[in-house]
């Protein structure tokens, strides 16, 4: 039991325990209480080190944990006034016999390191006498010093330096599990402030949200927010007149971007009756005849040779990633037109009456770009109109490195002396470069087919030394004697041997008839694989594999892939067919037919454009020889055909449909009125034989729009069909469209 008194030190009538870990809590002393600042509250509480739970506010601390420098009234270097302070110094913290103390919180007083430093000395200076006085009388007895007596002001500064209790003998296994539950709430803690943050920006991001659609819902109440909004999601696929004309379709449109007015055209020239329609249905916003015409004027061009589209292919080498861009093959091809004359008000000129219509273009060998170089009526292709072809190709840094022309022009081939033997100009601007004649092999393999079908063929047999004949009544023999129910040639058909129409000139019919299927059904008919018709149909489809290469690799054909990718193969194919067109014999002919000349010349231009440009001066690695065909020419008179029939296409029309297909090429890529001739991967022979040029090929879908059909499908028809891959048309006195 203790008293103390009120004020600072609290009356207590009952046992008081000192919060300190480890106090026994001595009876002899004063009890403080805890400070009331929160900073020094802390810091007493930390100084306790006590594990239990325990309320500050009623909570005591012993005087054995202070000096008596830490009261009011005694100050260094003052004689000891008794009784001590009852009052603490402001900011003093309990700093003696603190368990686990790790340093000390205040100064050590002068006055008691003087006092202890005088008896260290003093006690030694006893020794030493002692030591010496046992010396001199020779006694080797040790006589321990007797301890001096000690005044009352010593005893009591050895009882403040030196406590009767020490408070750091707590159990060293519940300091361990103190320190493990510290790092375990300081972990917890960290985890939730993690989580607090996290949360947040959680929270921040959905006011962020909140804000936005009230915004949105804001400019939703207002009709020119929702116009603006029908705006923005709509112009994402359509233009802003087309939008206009949804929300107002009665309105008269006006400002027709160029992608409109060019899609008009095209409905245009598909079938004028076409637009009328689409018109007059309100099936899409198109511009009208009139606007049609004046968009045309607009658009300057000239007969002979384009020069702005030779600048345009200059400027694009910047943008070309090829090693060699400005490598070309020139091809130069002609198609017949209606004789007619024709008067064109628009322009207030009277057309005079052609017959054909001659169109030069100009195409990458190693890079994509292609373009129209050259458009002229009745224009006998010459050695003068080419040589002033390739100079003003070559005068824009367009190397001109082969030409690709119909093999029928005879006069041509005597003005250049070319011949089987030789396929080389000389270039007019370089005489140190020279220039390779390629003649177009699919129209060789059409060729060589209609030879096979209407004459007597013998393919050489080299191991009877004789000729075996191959004619019309072998393959018709071996289309009917196939079994229905197990057919090996599933693709052939009396329609490949018959030929007649449009079917004569399909690249596609030719080739499946000369294809490795065939040889195979051949050599399965006669029964003997080592027949030569079979294995001269397989030399013929090798050959035309390794001439027509679109794609650059085909792990399942080699001989479909570029030249120079599996060299050895495709090279002993060309050799093979060179040996069979040499040995090959026709009923009636003495000489070489054209055909056998044309694929002659051909397998020696690739051979030498391979070993000049690959081999010798290693520009490219390789050589996709679909790029030395005329098949990018056959592909725009085949959709002149589309547009206006087949030879009827007026010398008016003609123009501005050549107007039409440059101005495509020259401000919109997006629409590609010509079919994409780029490589195509293959798998096998059958696949191949299946993915070869067919520019002749069509597909015919009715679709029937009944008048009880809402607008939205007839929109939408239009809307998924791209208009430059079909061909509309309208039928009289029915609402219905033929798309081909």
């Amino acid at each position: 039991m203790t008293e103390a008194p009120t004020k600072g030190l609290a009356k207590y009538t009952y046992f008081v325990r000192c919060m300190v870990s480890g106090c026994p809590s001595p009876r002899d002393v004063k009890y403080h209480s805890f400070p009331k600042d929160p900073k020094i509250r802390g810091d007493w509480i930390q100084s306790c080190a006590n594990s239990e739970s325990f309320n500050p506010d009623r909570s005591l601390v012993c005087g054995r944990h202070f000096v008596y420098t830490d009261y009011f009234g005694c100050y260094e270097g003052d004689d000891l006034k008794f009784p001590l302070g009852i009052r603490l110094k402001q900011g003093i913290i309990p700093h003696v016999s603190i368990p686990c103390q790790l340093e000390d919180l205040r100064l050590p007083d002068p006055q008691i390191e003087e006092f202890n430093r005088k008896r260290i000395v003093e006690e030694a200076i006893q020794e030493y006498d002692s030591v010496q006085e046992r010396a001199k009388n020779g006694s080797d007895i040790k006589e321990a010093p007797k301890p001096k007596k000690r005044s009352k002001f010593e005893l009591f500064i050895s009882n403040l330096s030196t406590p009767n209790y020490d408070c750091s003998s707590e159990d060293k296994s519940k300091e361990t599990s103190r320190n493990k539950e510290s790092l375990l709430l300081k972990k917890t803690v960290k985890t939730l402030r993690t989580r607090v943050r996290l949360l947040e920006t959680k929270v921040n991001g959905l006011t962020h949200t909140k804000v936005f659609y009230r915004k949105q819902l804001r400019r939703l109440q207002s009709l020119k927010g929702r116009r603006e909004v029908i705006y923005e999601e709509l112009g994402k696929s359509l233009t802003q007149s087309q939008i206009r004309y949804l929300i107002e379709p009665r309105s008269y449109q006006r400002d027709y971007s160029r992608e409109e007015i060019l899609r008009g055209l095209i409905l245009r020239f598909i079938n004028p009756y076409a637009l009328r329609y689409v018109r007059s249905w309100s099936l899409v916003c198109l511009p009208s005849r009139h606007t049609l015409d004046v968009a045309l004027q607009k658009f300057t061009f000239s007969q002979g040779i384009l020069t702005d589209s030779i600048i345009r292919i200059r400027e694009s080498f910047d943008t070309l990633k090829a090693v060699n861009k400005s490598l070309a093959i020139i091809s130069i091809a002609e198609m017949n037109i209606q004789s007619c004359f024709k008067f064109s008000s628009k322009q207030r000129k009277n057309h005079e009456s052609h017959k054909t219509l001659q169109i030069g273009v100009v195409r990458g060998l190693v890079s994509d770009f292609k373009e129209i170089v050259f458009q002229d009526f009745d224009c006998e292709l010459d050695k003068k109109l080419l040589f002033s072809i390739i100079e003003e190709l070559e005068k824009n840094t367009i190397q001109v490195v082969g030409i690709n022309f119909n093999i029928r022009n005879h006069k041509l081939f005597k003005e250049l002396n070319l011949s089987q033997e030789n396929t080389i100009i000389v270039n007019p601007t370089d005489p140190n470069r020279h220039i390779l004649i390629f003649p177009d092999v699919p129209n060789l393999l059409k060729m060589l087919r209609d030879h096979l079908l209407e004459e007597e063929c013998f393919f050489p047999d080299a191991s009877k030394d004789k000729f075996i004949l191959l004619s019309k009544q072998v393959f018709k023999s071996m289309i009917t004697s196939e079994n229905e129910d197990v057919k090996s040639i599933n693709k052939i058909s009396l329609r490949h041997i018959r030929c007649k129409g449009e079917d004569r000139r399909s690249t596609r019919l030719a080739s499946q008839l000369l294809s490795n299927t065939t040889a195979n059904a051949l050599a399965l008919h006669l029964s003997d694989t080592s027949d030569p018709r079979a294995i001269g149909v397989s030399i013929i489809n090798n050959w035309f594999d390794v001439m027509n290469s679109k794609c650059v690799f085909n792990p399942r054909c080699p001989y479909s892939s570029a030249l120079g990718i599996n060299e050895e193969i495709q090279l002993r194919a060309l050799n093979d067919m060179e040996k069979l067109i040499y040995d090959l014999k026709l009923m009636n002919n003495s000489q070489l037919p054209l055909f056998q000349q044309g694929i002659l010349i051909s397998i020696m231009s690739t051979k030498i454009l391979y070993q000049s440009i690959v081999k010798e001066d290693g520009y490219v690695p390789h050589i996709q020889t679909f790029r030395l065909n005329q098949d990018f020419i056959e592909n725009i008179f085949n959709r002149v055909r589309v547009f206006a029939g087949v030879n009827t296409l007026n010398p008016t029309d003609a123009i501005t449909l050549v107007k039409l297909i440059v101005s495509e090429q020259q401000h919109l890529e997006d629409i590609d009125i010509l079919s994409n001739d780029e490589g195509i991967h293959c798998d096998d022979d059958e696949v191949t034989d299946e993915n070869r040029i067919n520019t002749e090929e069509e597909h015919n879908v009715n679709i029937e729009i009944v008048e009880s059909s809402s607008e939205a499908a007839k929109r939408e028809l239009l809307n998924t069909a791209p208009i430059s891959e079909f061909d509309i048309r309208i039928a009289p006195g029915r609402e219905e469209v033929i798309i081909n």
